[in-house]
């Protein structure tokens, strides 16, 4: 790493690897002009500063227009030119007299109104649209610690409960949302099904082909369940295999003798990279027994079965089933030193995942799914950094990890380190999912994956993400910021004719919703308490057309 500065200790130039960054400044040491080069590839970025040194122009990279930011004479933002347009007798951004933000009112017509308590925290914040209304009002309440006791959601109507011990750390928590709970019975087989009316009995060989004779297989429940979600795995050693959603039959049955079609609008059918398939139902199926029928019926020219099969497997891993509830209890353990011990799920049964730390340090060592029975277990290097995690595993006498890397259900997981301990590499079961590149102040300025391509990031001065650049995909974003926060998201390049996208937060600062120029709802999700992705209830399938990227506490 190599950095050059001035007389005056600002620094000019800093390269590390295969990036740079050359700033200039202003006679007051305010940087003016950042330009950042990225595996070859330059960008720069413009600022212009007012007397107090408050931002009031910055030029996006590949752009020819300067965002303006105008502020009153107390220093508060009140608008941004082309996104939040404001001026000091008509704001885009209020506040009351001790300087809390309690209005935004953005360019597509959307404002969101935020009020404050006795003690200057949230107590409510609505967003109101243009067509829709208000697709977000949400109050909360507070114990005497400033804990987040309680939020009501006042389109649904639904409360949630937060609970906190003497420490408080949050114990316990009823929550509004999309949960599924695995429920149980007998794995059943209705052999050469071709028309979907045949009972599932009990396989006396669990070794199952499933597209082949017509074939249908499912579970039976203990007891009637309104079932949301059915899972498909094959065997570990079928990689690629021809079910597809037009080849399956969706039934379900009060008793495991008439069975009913689900018709093909009402469920959905996803298949991961590892041949998985998940299928959801639009709204919960109440059934004692499920089954999914193959239509794959393969026969020779005297009408005998002909085996084709892709798709087979032990149906003890083959077929999970899945209750769907609008709400859950969520309980919480830690230990001494506050590490999470024990999460609990209750969603008709109750799913237990618990977590054990090595000894003397806050790292974790092993995390096991109780119901499952499925442990990880984690591996760090001497600086701290987790550099292996894995399912299938042996612990030797002197305490080391042996892995396994490849077989029937393993997953494994590798990560490379910079000598500045940055990740810079990570392997699934051998395979590299992802590359990183930093700048020389830590930023990841680069991301190769199979996924998004070759992303090269740019940041600004103050260490957030300015612009995005695919690459692969030959797709370019740009983020326009308020308060250390993105509030819009432009489609392309700032000042082009491209499509806007406006973010809206939650107490927290995580992006609850994001409306299009039209103000009309284009992505919206809610979080479970730290952090996790959670749908709303009532929500199957969330098919955005865009992704908000920053989501819970405005992290990426």
């Amino acid at each position: 790493m190599l950095n050059k500065y001035d007389k005056e200790g600002n620094r000019l130039e800093a390269r590390d690897n295969d990036s740079v960054i050359l700033s200039e400044y202003d006679p007051l040491g305010r940087i003016i002009e950042e330009s950042r080069i990225i595996a070859g590839k330059t960008y720069v970025t413009g600022y212009r500063y007012d007397k107090v040194g408050n931002l009031r122009f910055i030029k996006y990279p590949e752009s020819n227009v300067w965002v303006e930011y105008k502020y009153n004479k107390l220093n508060q933002l009140v608008g941004i030119t082309g996104f939040a347009d404001g001026t000091v007798d008509n704001p885009a951004f209020t506040y009351v007299d001790n300087g809390f933000l309690t209005g935004i009112r953005y360019n597509n017509g959307t404002n969101t109104e935020i009020t404050p308590d006795a003690n200057s925290r949230v107590k409510s914040i609505k967003v109101i649209t243009v067509d829709e209304g208000t697709p977000f009002d949400i109050s909360y309440a507070y114990d005497g610690n400033n804990n987040v006791e309680s939020r009501t959601n006042h389109i649904t109507g639904n409360t949630n409960y937060y609970y906190y011990d003497k420490l408080d750390r949050l114990t316990a928590a009823e929550v509004e949302g999309t949960f599924y709970g695995e429920r149980t019975g007998f794995l059943g087989v209705a052999e050469e099904d071709i028309f979907g009316t045949l009972s599932l009995v009990e396989p006396e060989d669990y070794w199952v082909k499933f597209d082949y004779k017509g074939n249908s297989i499912g579970v039976v429940l203990v007891e009637k369940a309104s079932i949301g979600k059915i899972e498909l795995k094959p065997a570990p050693e079928v990689l690629e295999h021809r079910v597809e959603k037009n080849t399956l039959t969706v039934y379900y049955s009060p008793d495991n003798f008439t069975f009913y079609k689900l018709p093909e609008d009402q469920w959905y059918f996803e298949k991961d990279e590892d041949g998985d398939i998940t299928i959801i139902f639009e709204e919960p199926v109440e059934a004692l027994a499920f089954k999914i029928h193959s239509k794959f019926d393969d026969r020779d020219m005297y009408f005998g079965f002909v085996d084709k099969s892709e798709f087979y497997g032990d149906l003890r891993n083959m077929v999970k089933i899945y209750q769907r509830s609008d709400g859950a209890r969520l309980e919480y353990d830690y230990d001494a030193g506050g590490n999470r011990t024990a999460k609990r799920t209750i969603v008709g049964n109750t799913e237990e995942i618990t977590y054990e730390y090595y000894e003397g340090s806050n790292r974790l060592k092993k995390m096991t799914n109780n119901r499952t029975g499925e442990t990880f277990y984690y591996v760090y290097d001497e600086n701290g950094n987790l550099i292996e995690k894995g399912n299938r595993f042996t612990v030797k006498v002197d305490g080391s990890v042996e892995f396994i890397k490849e077989g029937f259900d393993v997953e494994y997981w590798r990560y490379e380190y910079t000598v500045r301990n940055r990740l810079k590499a990570v392997y699934r079961n051998g395979k590299l999912k992802a590359k990183f590149i930093y700048d020389a102040d830590g930023n990841r300025i680069r991301s190769e994956t199979e996924e998004e391509g070759n992303i090269n990031y740019v940041f600004n001065y103050a260490g957030k993400v300015i612009y995005e650049d695919n690459i692969s995909e030959g797709k370019k974003i740009s983020y326009i910021y308020a308060f250390d926060r993105p509030i819009a998201k432009v489609e392309g390049i700032v000042g082009s004719d491209t499509e806007v996208y406006y973010y809206h937060h939650d107490n927290l600062g995580s992006t609850r919703l994001m409306t299009d120029g039209k103000g009309q709802v284009a992505w919206e999700q809610d979080y479970l308490p730290f952090g996790e992705d959670l749908h709303k209830p009532g929500i199957s399938v969330v098919d955005f057309a865009i992704d908000a990227k920053y989501k819970f506490t405005g992290q990426r």
